[in-house]
C-alpha cells in the first residue's frame, strides 16, 4: 500500500472520528454544539496528524514537534 492511500485512509478515519465525536458531544452529553464541533476537530485533527506521521508515511527520526 503507497504513502497516498494510507494518508486517504487516515484523512477518512480521522473524518469519522471527527464527525461521532461531534454527533456524540451533541446528542448524548447535551453539549453546546460550536464546543462539541471544536473538540471534535481536535480530536479527528489528532487522530490524523498522529497516523499520518507514524503510518502513512512512516516518520521515526524527528520529533513531532519539527514537522
Amino acid at each position: 500500500m503507497n504513502a497516498w492511500v494510507r494518508a486517504q485512509t487516515s484523512a477518512a478515519l480521522a473524518s469519522a472520528v471527527d464527525l461521532l465525536t461531534t454527533v456524540f458531544l451533541t446528542a448524548v452529553a447535551s453539549v453546546y454544539a460550536p464546543v462539541a464541533g471544536t473538540l471534535g476537530s481536535v480530536f479527528g485533527g489528532a487522530i490524523n496528524f498522529t497516523l499520518n506521521r507514524n503510518w502513512a508515511f512512516r516518520e521515526r527520526a524527528r520529533t513531532w514537534q519539527q514537522q
